[in-house]
């Protein structure tokens, strides 16, 4: 019994206090993949503590040692005697530790299928809707769009209509510059000879993409494309492509699940709030690190006006996917106007219940409480890329440490 209340101690532990002060941190900022690291060590070592806390108050008659008593439960299965030895009381802990453990599985087994299934038909609908970015009409017109990025930028508003990319417009230099003798001088497009790009008629200014193993898709929208510059627009390709590459669909959903796990845990919100912005920050450094941490901040400044929303099971360059808005279903009423819109980005907007909302939209304004505009998301992200954090190198060793702890502690309580 001493087992069982350690273990239940520690698993109400790992599933209140600690991810509230661990929400609340600004040194995760600094080094997002360790803090991502240490909340991943959070939610696997709270949900086996809480298993493991059932299952010692389940074999406790059986005998003084937890792990000699599972032994001993483990062989009255196979003998095809699974109740012998235990009292009703430990006959109700058995019982809830199987609900316990289809609530948690089954949680996370029905919305990793709801995403694939909603990701797939999303992938669909934008291979309709979309198109390729076509190489020989580029290189057409930057024969004929020769000038000053002054020009370029001064053709925005006719662009609305004729929505020649702004990426397209790159000039070329006026006299040749030291050690690039023999290059070809043609002008280059951010959007040349990318696979799995699409990009929709739409004039709202969106970039998402839509993850996945080997038909992964990056999309953007007309309106992006008459909005920034070809070094933002780089910005936020490579920004969405290291989404694209680190899976960081799969560091997400394990929090899904435990919020809809638990959906009246406040914890598990903010848990999924703060591992999102995370994942954003670590894409962000990602897009620093090819092109310029400042020209990000130019585009995020640009695009997280408009707060607009990205289609569930997706990642959007603002972070407007979680939590619901990653993980949801639409409605049978909802995926009828999706059939019917005419862009992809429609459908998304149409889809989107307003629950299922960034975090700090839907959340907290259910809770009654509004957030500064300081604490704002993408700001704090425009900040974190314009003034970097120096990091202490042993913030990331003493978060790799405190991840390790955590989960070897439910075996260590298991022997005691």
């Amino acid at each position: 019994m001493t087992t069982a209340a350690a273990l239940a101690l520690f698993a109400v532990a790992l599933a209140w206090p600690v991810p509230r002060l661990l929400a609340g941190a600004r040194w995760t900022h600094g080094c997002p993949r360790a803090a991502i690291v240490l909340w991943q060590a959070v939610g696997l070592a709270g949900g086996v503590s809480a298993l493991l806390a059932a299952a010692a108050f389940t074999v406790a008659p059986l005998s003084g040692s937890t792990p000699r008593a599972i032994a001993n439960h483990a062989r009255n299965i196979a003998a095809g005697r699974p109740l012998s030895g235990l009292d009703w009381l430990s006959i109700v802990g058995l019982m809830a530790v199987a609900a316990l453990a289809g609530r948690l599985f089954g949680v996370l087994a029905s919305s990793t299928h709801a995403t694939l299934r909603h990701r797939h038909r999303h992938r669909h609908l934008v291979d309709l809707t979309g198109r390729e970015h076509p190489q020989t009409s580029c290189r057409a017109r930057s024969h004929g769009h020769v000038g000053a990025p002054a020009q370029a930028r001064a053709g925005r508003s006719r662009r609305i209509h004729d929505w020649t990319p702004l990426a397209v417009v790159r000039p070329q230099p006026s006299r040749p510059e030291p050690g690039r003798a023999g290059v070809d001088k043609q002008a280059q497009c951010e959007l040349c000879g990318r696979v799995g790009l699409r990009i929709l008629d739409h004039p709202v200014a969106v970039a998402y993409c839509v993850p996945g193993v080997r038909h992964a898709r990056v999309v953007v929208s007309r309106g992006l494309l008459t909005t920034l510059a070809p070094r933002e627009l780089q910005a936020v390709l490579a920004h969405e492509d290291a989404h694209v590459a680190g899976r960081h669909d799969l560091v997400i959903q394990p929090f899904i699940a435990w919020q809809q796990t638990f959906p009246f845990l406040r914890p598990a919100w903010e848990a999924t709030a703060a591992v999102s912005l995370l994942v954003e920050m670590l894409a962000d450094d990602a897009a620093a690190r090819r092109t310029s941490g400042k020209v990000l901040a130019r585009a995020l400044a640009q695009l997280g006006v408009t707060r607009s929303l990205v289609p569930a099971g997706t990642l959007g360059i603002t972070g407007d996917l979680t939590p619901g808005g990653f993980a949801g279903v639409p409605s049978r009423r909802g995926a009828a106007r999706q059939a019917g819109s005419g862009t992809a980005v429609a459908a998304a907007a149409t889809a989107t219940p307003a629950a299922q909302r960034s975090p700090d939209a839907a959340t907290l304004a259910g809770a009654g409480s509004v957030h500064p505009p300081s604490r704002s998301p993408v700001i704090a992200r425009i900040v974190r890329l314009l003034e970097p954090p120096a990091v202490p190198w042993w913030q990331p060793a003493a978060a790799y440490a405190a991840a390790t702890a955590i989960v070897a502690t439910p075996i260590l309580l298991l022997t005691l």
